[in-house]
């Protein structure tokens, strides 16, 4: 037995309106076009019909808004740059009178001429006379070998003069300041083979012992001796 009756055909879906998905989209991408595109898709809809109100509304809204806040920050941007050059300007006119001002305020006057002075000269450390003589003995060098020295102290002034002679090298000694018993000087190479193994701008310190037999050298360089005066 044959069924009766014809079957109905299932009701096709209602399409998504297009431009209610292009207004959601644009509306986080070109603002005013999800809202231009919004409009559209609520009309189509009142008119034929279809899905997407929902999307059509909220690019709408958010498109809208966000337009807003665009529009916003552009006026915000107008004013900071037209209050910034209002004051660059200002700043710029008062410096100009300011120095125009000044300018006027401030007598012409005759260029000075200065006259040149001659350099001083090195004022000389005076060496007390317990110290002058030839001093002789042995140094021991910081990382060289013992070594016989001479310091001879001129008693006509000037810089006193230095010889190791296991270090085949002689040098000065320039007196920097002298009290009591302790002279102190800078110590200078001047020629020989052992120029590394010499002081060379250090600093050292000679001290006489309290009856003036003993001279102490104690150099920055290292060195260090017990010295005593040669017999004239």
């Amino acid at each position: 037995m044959g069924e009766s009756g014809t079957r109905s055909s299932p009701t096709p879906p209602t399409p998504t309106n297009q431009f209610a998905i292009l207004s959601l989209v644009f509306a986080f991408v070109v603002a005013p076009l999800g809202i231009i595109f919004g409009v559209i898709a609520r009309k189509q809809i009142r008119s034929h019909g279809g899905n997407g109100q929902g999307m059509a509304t909220a690019g709408l809204v958010i498109g809208s808004i966000l337009t807003g806040l665009g529009v916003l920050l552009v006026v915000v941007q107008i004013v900071a740059l037209a209050s910034l050059t209002s004051a660059v300007s200002s700043a710029s006119r008062s410096g100009a009178y300011d120095v125009t001002a000044t300018a006027a305020q401030v007598p012409a006057t005759a260029p000075r001429t200065v006259a040149a002075q001659a350099p001083r000269a090195a004022s000389r450390v005076a060496v007390p006379a317990e110290f002058h003589g030839t001093w002789t003995g042995t140094a021991t060098h910081s990382g060289y070998r013992r070594s016989a020295v001479s310091i001879v102290v001129s008693p006509t002034g000037g810089d006193l003069s230095y010889r190791f002679t296991e270090l085949s090298c002689t040098g000065t000694m320039r007196p920097s300041s002298a009290s009591g018993s302790r002279l102190t000087v800078t110590e200078t190479y001047v020629a020989g083979t052992g120029q590394t193994a010499c002081p060379n701008g250090s600093t050292a310190t000679l001290t006489l012992s309290s009856d003036g037999s003993v001279l102490s050298y104690t150099s920055r360089s290292g060195a260090t001796a017990e010295l005593t005066k040669a017999t004239p």
